[in-house]
């Protein structure tokens, strides 16, 4: 059966008014809650400058996709003006925009929502209220249909795209907030189910079909510029720079059932638009059961777009990050579909798609990591951490936050040594082949060691070739810590700073004991050391040693400049504080790349010896995962960010 022609008056009505005009307005808008953005779509000979008046009362907007909140309820007129200043004309079209989430409650009000498919019925959708600070609810389902329930199931009427929309209201009876979301509607799978998805490349689409229909089924594409084709995944190149209303026919003649399913694409041709359907995702080890298994998925388009997910288990979701909890293990197919709006026939305005396989449970092949760790027995702070394989060709990280304090490994296995008491946090990521992250796991750790670590290393004094530095960098010291040296020749000392004269060369046991009642602390650090009559450093009578702090020997090239780097919230909003600690004044450099290994933040600060407080702004970045480079010197440091609204 060969699909049927349509013909749409309004539209043709549409493309008469260009005919007869050297320019005409012509625009729509999505809306969300009190905020809508505006897209003009007009006509003109020559190209025009658009001019958007919103209608209450504040200053317009010049540009072809504006974006407006408003502040009160209420109906307003948005009209757009063009002018063609070469042909000397100009139209004006207007739109009414209704304004009815505007909240009266001083209570902080979030309106959402998801859903799911009753098992007894693929035409009744189960819905979950998850707003906050809301006590009452009613919801429309389209035309008539509304339900007062807090949490109601609904049964359409029709397969396809449904538009649901969700009004909350505080205690005291005051609107709270509003949100709206485009849902698909599956339908009975037993009987014949259009369905498809494409993926634009310039000019260039090419379709691919997945419906479903118990016995098989004749099907037919329409491409919307008088072109057909009875392929299941045709190719199809288009002018550019027009829209085309695409739609797939399905016939099964064993069940006598039929079905079409219709898209609106807007064909640009080469240009640097954000509009990226691909995707990645991550299996939330630490929260998984034999029945729960949560996948973070990530996007790489523009935010200011719109995303429809299905994640192969029958579930959906609009927002731009969802996590989906899946109830059994195996492997699914998940999409996602990006469009920039809608057209007069309420069709969505695709503009890329993606899928790709996503497997929970068994089948991950090291993407359900586990880990463990040991205590040294000599030094309770010392942890030795170890993690299950990553997957073939992948690789794996380690994060341990302790207090603002974030430190990052690379490898199976991890030697971290914590310099205080209390909670810590340890989190192990598995990456795949293509640096994708696909799962991770973490424990929360009660530190039971020492709260102080005595610790010191050798220099050697380039201006007395007999002497030897010996560094102290013990950690979790105070004023009112206590030292005791014993120099391994009999003598010891109690200084904090203290110097020794050996009498004749040769290896010696040294050895620092620091102590704090107060604190409830004592660590003990030997290690042997000498000057040999035979090697590089030689005195008849002997070889000395001076005992001195670490920030003492700031000009000694051999250190690094970088004591201490933490970056804190992670995650944020995208608003970073930046602790820096340096050994020395140095220019400070710092860089953010975003995971497809784009720079999208570079700065240079100055930074002084000792502590440096700095901040970045990245809340103009998507949500998503980013690696900060700080280097000041010749070192360099790497610490994840996270970014999450």
């Amino acid at each position: 059966m060969k699909l049927k022609s349509i013909l749409i008056t309004g539209f043709m009505a549409f493309l008469g008014h260009y005919a007869q005009a050297q320019c005409a307005a012509y625009g729509y808008f999505t809306q969300s809650a009190a905020s809508a953005v505006f897209y003009d779509s007009s006509y003109s000979v020559n190209g025009h400058e658009a001019y958007w008046s919103f209608g209450d009362g504040t200053s317009g907007s010049y540009g072809t996709q504006v974006s407006h909140t408003y502040t009160a309820n209420g109906t307003y007129s948005a009209c757009l003006f063009i002018y063609d200043t070469i042909a000397n004309c100009n139209d004006t079209a207007c739109y009414t925009v209704t304004i009815t989430s505007v909240s009266n409650s001083t209570s902080t009000c979030s309106a959402s929502f998801n859903y799911s498919v009753d098992a007894s019925n693929a035409y009744k959708l189960n819905f979950n209220n998850t707003s906050t600070n809301a006590v009452t609810a009613y919801w429309w389902f389209g035309g008539s249909s509304s339900s007062n329930l807090y949490n109601p199931s609904h049964t359409f009427n029709t397969i396809g795209y449904q538009t649901v929309c969700l009004t909350t209201y505080d205690s005291s009876g005051n609107l709270c907030d509003s949100v709206c979301q485009t849902i698909y509607v599956q339908g009975n799978t037993t009987s014949c189910q259009a369905n498809g998805y494409f993926n634009i490349v310039d000019s260039t689409v090419y379709f691919f079909d997945s419906s479903y229909s118990a016995n098989g089924y004749y099907l037919e594409w329409s491409f919307g510029d008088g072109g057909t084709s009875t392929a299941s995944n045709p190719t199809r190149t288009y002018a550019t720079n027009q829209y085309y209303t695409v739609c797939l026919y399905i016939e099964d003649t064993v069940s006598i059932c039929n079905d079409t399913m219709c898209w609106s694409l807007y064909i640009q041709g080469s240009s640097t638009s954000n509009c990226d359907a691909s995707f990645t995702y991550t299996v939330d080890s630490l929260n998984m059961s034999a029945s729960s298994y949560p996948v973070f998925f990530y996007h790489n388009s523009d935010t200011t777009l719109g995303f429809l997910w299905t994640f192969g288990d029958s579930s959906t979701s609009n927002a731009p990050y969802p996590t989906h909890t899946y109830s059994a293990a195996g492997t699914y197919t998940a999409c996602l579909t990006v469009f920039t709006g809608y057209d007069s026939l309420n069709l969505p305005i695709v503009c890329d798609t993606f899928c790709t396989t996503v497997i929970v449970g068994s089948n991950t092949s090291g993407c359900t990591p586990s880990m463990s760790y040991t205590i040294d027995s000599t030094n309770g702070n010392r942890y030795y951490f170890y993690g299950s394989n990553p997957p073939t060709g992948g690789y794996a990280t380690w994060e341990i936050y302790e207090g603002s304090s974030t430190t990052n490994y690379s490898g199976v296995s991890a030697t971290h040594t914590f310099t205080g008491s209390g909670s810590v946090s340890v989190y192990y990521t598995v990456y795949r082949a293509d640096s994708t992250p696909c799962g991770y796991t973490g424990d929360t750790i009660s530190l039971t060691g020492v709260n102080c670590q005595a610790s010191y290393y050798l220099g050697v004094d380039t201006n007395n070739l007999y002497n030897i530095y010996i560094i102290n960098n013990s950690t979790g010291t105070t004023s009112a810590t206590n030292y005791s040296w014993s120099f391994g020749d009999g003598s010891t000392s109690t200084a904090q700073y203290p110097t020794h004269q050996y009498s004749t060369f040769g290896l010696y046991n040294l050895c620092l004991t620091i102590s704090d009642s107060a604190a409830g602390c004592s660590s003990t650090y030997c290690d042997s050391i000498g000057l040999d009559s035979n090697g590089n450093l030689l005195k008849r009578d002997g070889f000395g040693i001076t005992v001195v702090d670490e920030k003492d020997l700031l000009n000694t090239a051999d250190i690094d400049l970088i004591n201490e780097l933490s970056v804190y919230p992670n995650p944020s909003n995208g608003l970073f504080a930046i602790k820096l600690n340096l050994r020395a004044s140095e220019e400070v450099y710092i860089r953010a790349i975003n995971s497809l290994g784009q720079e999208v933040l570079s700065t240079e600060l100055s930074g002084l010896s000792g502590a440096n407080n700095y901040s970045i702004d990245m809340t103009a970045q998507p949500n998503g995962t980013y690696f900060l480079n700080v280097s000041a010197g010749n070192q360099s440091k790497n610490i994840k960010l996270y970014i999450n609204e």
